[in-house]
């Protein structure tokens, strides 16, 4: 869940080997790039508005907008794209903070600062999965519960205009 398909990707792949393999000469085969526009290879998630993952950076505490193991974003507050800083981020458990590295690599037209991790703990990533995958649980479960609602809602209200 954590993880992105690039089934988009694999298609061109499959696509270009298929080409390869169907050539009368095998010797003469071609060599092909593969082109995707996809920047992540990790699923992200927004954290919860009532539990949210904050940042300590530059003495400066932030709420993190998404998260997922190779990085996260926050709103920028007059911070500029640089070289590796350190600091720590606090994911909504008891558990300790988790110390990492980050570089910030760019900032978008919603003031948007995209970071990745550049030093960052095993131990510490698969925390990050952990969460994410809790957090993936709780929107389905979130979703579920109002799909319900909406369905309850529309008999609801059909039964009431059959009356």
């Amino acid at each position: 869940m954590f993880w992105k398909k690039e089934t988009d990707s694999l298609n061109r792949l499959r696509t270009a080997c298929f080409k390869i393999f169907r050539k009368k000469e095998k010797s003469k085969a071609e060599l092909f790039e593969i082109e995707s526009e996809e920047r992540r290879k990790w699923y992200r998630i927004r954290p919860s508005e009532t539990e949210p993952v904050l940042l300590s950076f530059e003495d400066k505490a932030l709420c993190i907008r998404d998260i997922g193991a190779a990085g996260f974003s926050f709103e920028n507050d007059n911070f500029s794209i640089g070289p590796q800083k350190p600091s720590h981020l606090n994911l909504p458990e008891s558990a300790p903070a988790i110390p990492v590295h980050i570089v910030i690599i760019s900032i978008d037209n919603e003031n948007i600062c995209h970071c990745e991790f550049k030093t960052i703990e095993e131990g510490a990533v698969e925390r990050i999965h952990q969460y994410v995958l809790r957090r993936q649980k709780e929107i389905l479960q979130e979703q579920k519960i109002q799909a319900k609602r909406n369905r309850q809602a529309i008999v609801h209200t059909k039964s009431e205009t059959d009356q």
